[in-house]
């Protein structure tokens, strides 16, 4: 967290940013699979 919010002026903007950890080494895959099914209109 210390190396993402040490962005000189842009640091207090990144602080108040939430940030997520993915420990799903399938997401971007389903997260791609998942938009060409909306797409499709299958979802």
């Amino acid at each position: 967290m210390e190396a993402f919010t040490d962005k000189g002026r842009m640091r207090d903007l990144l602080r108040e940013m939430p940030v997520r950890v993915i420990m799903n080494d399938q997401a971007a895959p389903l997260g791609a699979a998942r938009c060409a099914a909306v797409q499709a209109g299958l979802l």
